[in-house]
């Protein structure tokens, strides 16, 4: 091929950049300075265990509540 006809050809366009971020370590041990500055919603996995029960109990009552105001609702 000469020059001539490679510039008549179309250029391919060029790759766009992934938008996910790049793959981390899982097994890689973290920095103790790096993990102080990010900030917690929940400050440790006692407080985030009984969050948890205190929802799920809220949902269970919810959902309780729902099939008994349906029975009462068909009953009639």
């Amino acid at each position: 091929m000469t020059d001539e006809q490679r510039s008549d050809l179309p250029e391919e366009p060029e790759p766009e950049a992934p938008s996910r971020p790049a793959p981390r370590n899982p097994f890689e041990q973290p920095d103790p300075e790096e993990e102080e500055g990010i900030p917690a919603l929940i400050d440790n996995r006692r407080t985030a265990a009984i969050s948890g029960v205190i929802v799920g109990l809220i949902a269970l009552l919810l959902v309780v509540g729902l099939c008994v105001a349906s029975s009462y609702a068909f009953n009639s």
